[in-house]
């Protein structure tokens, strides 16, 4: 809304990326006060006024479901505060795995918590969605831009990966991702790692289709979560071949043992973004942590300022 003010404020497991990105646009974090109940429920107070304000709520969504209650709840404090335009950024967007009714009795999941988080907003600014149909799952007043982790793992490989090196999808179904940025680098080639399980929760042999042999390899992807994929796909390239084995994943949710597990596995390198906090984390050495609070402050200076954000989407 031009004529407005930018106003940043966030929940409390963006505070440190909000913090970033308010003072790239020379601002500071409006402040806001969550306390809970005794029994654990949350109440939301925003402390400044907001009355007309392009609002951007910098909001992660990763697990509990806590963190998706609070984008909610500031939101819609934003909009009974009379806030001009509310606009959810989502650094990470959760649930956006469960994509799909492939189950008699299941959820569309994806579809219930976009459906929920933006009610009281008017536009949702996301970064490296798991699923980007699930886009759409968002109500059709609801306007949309998706800017990808590209746009900071670029520039790190091309200045970080010695060569020759070739970029690896971990599965068949990042092959597109994995192809755009091999175009972006001038890779004409890719590896794409295809896992077989003889049993959920397990994993067989792998499959590379592609060659690695005398190369670094350079995996992309959207997510790491327990990172056994990424484990399991590092041995398979050493036996195949491949000299150092790099990664580059935008969201680090790092589940269960998965930091110690990687830390121990054959990978050179682990670059992640800030898109989910990890400063109260111990990651090791092999971790290097890359901002996204450029990118996103580019992209509401844009979208305050009326422009377009295609330059940024790399």
């Amino acid at each position: 809304m031009r004529g407005s003010n930018i106003v940043i404020m966030s929940n409390n497991v963006g505070k440190r990326l909000a913090a970033s990105i308010a003072e790239r646009l020379f601002q500071k974090t409006h402040s806001v006060k969550l306390v809970r109940f005794n029994d654990g429920e949350i109440r939301i107070e925003i402390g400044d006024n907001v009355r007309g304000e392009d609002v951007y709520i910098v909001a992660p969504t990763p697990a509990p479901a806590d963190n998706i209650m609070e984008a909610i709840l500031i939101a819609d404090a934003a909009r009974r505060s009379s806030a001009g335009k509310i606009t959810l950024v989502l650094p990470y967007v959760g649930y956006s795995r469960q994509d799909r009714k492939d189950k008699p009795r299941v959820p569309l999941s994806a579809k219930v918590v976009y459906e929920m988080m933006s009610v009281s907003a008017d536009h949702v600014l996301a970064l490296d969605v798991h699923s980007e149909q699930t886009l759409g799952f968002f109500p059709d007043r609801v306007g949309v831009d998706h800017l990808f982790g590209s746009y900071v793992g670029i520039p790190y490989i091309r200045d970080n990966i010695p060569s020759p090196f070739v970029i690896a999808s971990p599965d068949a179904g990042g092959s597109k991702r994995a192809r755009g940025y091999a175009d972006r680098l001038g890779q004409q080639n890719i590896a794409i790692f295809i896992k077989f399980r003889p049993e959920p929760g397990k994993i067989g042999k792998v499959s590379i289709n592609g060659s690695v042999r005398g190369k670094n390899v350079v995996f992309v992807d959207d997510m790491i979560d327990t990172g056994g994929t990424l484990v399991t796909n590092a041995e398979a390239a050493v036996k195949a071949g491949a000299k150092d084995i790099y990664v580059f994943a935008t969201h680090a949710l790092l589940s269960k043992e998965a930091v110690p597990n990687l830390n121990k596995s054959p990978i050179r390198r682990i670059a992640i973004t800030d898109s989910i906090d990890q400063s109260d984390r111990d990651l090791g050495e092999k971790f290097v942590v890359l901002s996204v609070a450029d990118l996103l402050a580019n992209a509401i200076r844009r979208l305050h300022d009326g422009r377009s954000i295609s330059e940024l989407i790399l």
